[in-house]
């Protein structure tokens, strides 16, 4: 449906048929905002271009070249799952392409360490590594978690790694369903343990202080800030009000005249 022409308030009623055609509950509608009386009014979150994340479906139409990104959630049997993906609508521009392969290859990295790595953070910095050698930025403001039975679970999963990242990183271990093979090497799958000796004074918490970072690895990574190739690009984030439920995170890029 990422088409020019269609609103992103009919991808959001599309999914949220869906949904219900399966049994299946939104877990974005009706999740509590800034106040008991503005809970999240959609199913998805669809954010486009300059929209990092977290945009309200409405009536803005989808136009060639655009980005849209679609993150959602439901619930199933008891389980939670979420997803994300940036569809680049028709014919996008060359630096729009090059940022979401560029994401995309992030995503790849923490595929393919993930079983080869002990602590997360060896995962975060591999891909960290990738981005900025790109001539990109991780965004710290926003990171990954866990999901299950409920949509938001412990650890959280950062796609970067810092001073205060490293007092909550945590162990990959084998999982239940990880399998001895026979040249005596385990199996891919893994789950986390908290690295609880690092500092037990601190709860884990989110990431703070919003820095001028932009890609989003975490589901295929999204934003709207390119810094890359030949040419240099000075980025600011601002935030602007989107109805009475919260803001979304707007990037202005313009080229650096450094």
């Amino acid at each position: 449906m990422c088409k020019p022409g269609v609103r992103t308030v009919e991808i959001d009623r599309a999914v949220e048929a869906l949904y219900a055609k399966y049994g299946a509950l939104p877990l974005f509608k009706g999740y509590p905002g800034p106040t008991p009386k503005t809970p999240f009014p959609a199913a998805t979150c669809i954010s486009v271009n300059e929209q990092v994340v977290h945009g309200i479906p409405g009536q803005r139409e989808i136009r060639e070249g655009d980005l849209v990104k679609l993150d959602t959630a439901c619930k199933l049997s008891g389980w939670c799952a979420d997803a994300a993906i940036t569809v680049m609508v028709g014919a996008v521009r060359p630096e729009r392409r090059r940022l979401v392969e560029t994401a995309e290859h992030v995503l790849k990295i923490a595929y393919e360490e993930l079983g080869k790595r002990r602590w997360w953070s060896e995962v975060a910095g591999a891909m960290q590594r990738h981005a900025e050698a790109a001539g990109y930025h991780m965004v710290e403001q926003y990171v990954g978690h866990g999901i299950g039975r409920i949509m938001h679970e412990n650890p959280q999963v950062p796609n970067y790694v810092s001073r205060d990242m490293r007092k909550h990183d945590f162990r990959l271990e084998p999982g239940p369903g990880a399998r001895r093979r026979a040249d005596g090497q385990h199996g891919q799958g893994r789950h986390a343990r908290a690295r609880r000796s690092v500092d037990r004074r601190h709860p884990r918490r989110p990431a703070q202080r919003p820095r001028r970072a932009h890609i989003r690895a975490h589901s295929g990574g999204r934003a709207d800030r390119h810094r890359g190739g030949q040419e240099r690009h000075r980025c600011n984030i601002t935030s602007f009000p989107r109805s009475a439920w919260g803001t979304h995170v707007r990037t202005l890029c313009v080229p650096s005249s450094e």
